[in-house]
């Protein structure tokens, strides 16, 4: 997760209502896995990444500050085959065999690689395998209310040692921009960092949004939680959806 600018960077957060390991029977999230062809910059753990199934596809979804916080100097633009050989999800302290990505369908040499992706912040990729332990989420179509509990799914590089998936419940104020503002109390954004890239869902488990940015607080002191909308999300797939149909 990234700071908004009024922003700096991140990848994290805490909220209002921490629920400890699986409030979820089925497991919703993974950590991405990163394997460079430079081994030097490789990452077993950089941010979280989930599955989706729009239509009759199942794709898989996580955020484009991830290629920031690789931090790999001659990757300049949301292009990633020229450095990066292969990228999975794994199952944090899982015994499960990692999910392997195909085709990131949204790659654009001509968007650089800096602070105002946070703008659009999703990265969508081609499933060439069936999903193994990660259920895939459907989208919310129906806009949010104000005061509906929103719960961010996934792990923290803090509690990586331990964690499978944990949850993080906060309350929807306003859809501002591309993002969603979320109210947290007693939030301190660098206890969570890494948790970027997780499914944002509601009550019903419907994808909402993915875990990116946080803002700063219009009615206190400190931050609220501030998600990356699905409206970019829904933009890229169904341009892909009718490409599929020409």
């Amino acid at each position: 997760m990234k700071y908004y600018q009024p922003s700096v960077t991140l990848g994290l957060f805490t909220l209002l209502l921490f629920i400890p390991v699986l409030a979820y029977a089925q497991q919703l999230s993974g950590v991405n896995q990163l394997t460079f062809h430079n081994a030097k910059s490789n990452h077993a753990f950089i941010g979280n990444a989930f599955l989706l199934q729009y239509r009759d596809k199942v794709y898989a979804l996580t955020v484009k500050h991830v290629l920031l916080e690789a931090n790999v100097p001659d990757m300049q633009s949301v292009s990633i085959k020229d450095h990066i050989a292969q990228w999975q999800i794994s199952a944090n302290n899982a015994d499960h065999a990692p999910i392997i990505l195909g085709k990131l369908l949204n790659e654009d040499p001509s968007e650089k690689l800096d602070m105002a992706v946070l703008e659009k912040d999703w990265l969508v990729f081609e499933m060439p395998q069936q999903p193994t332990f990660l259920t895939p989420l459907l989208l919310r179509r129906t806009p949010i209310a104000a005061g509906e509990m929103l719960t961010a799914v996934g792990c923290t590089y803090l509690n990586q040692a331990s964690c499978l998936q944990n949850t993080y419940t906060g309350e929807f104020l306003n859809k501002e921009n591309n993002n969603l503002r979320v109210k947290m109390a007693n939030m301190e954004p660098t206890k969570l960092r890494g948790l970027s890239g997780s499914p944002v869902v509601d009550e019903y488990m419907q994808l909402v949004g993915i875990v990116s940015n946080v803002m700063k607080s219009k009615s206190a002191d400190g931050f609220d939680f501030a998600p990356a909308s699905t409206d970019y999300l829904v933009e890229v797939l169904d341009r892909l959806t009718a490409k599929t149909k020409e």
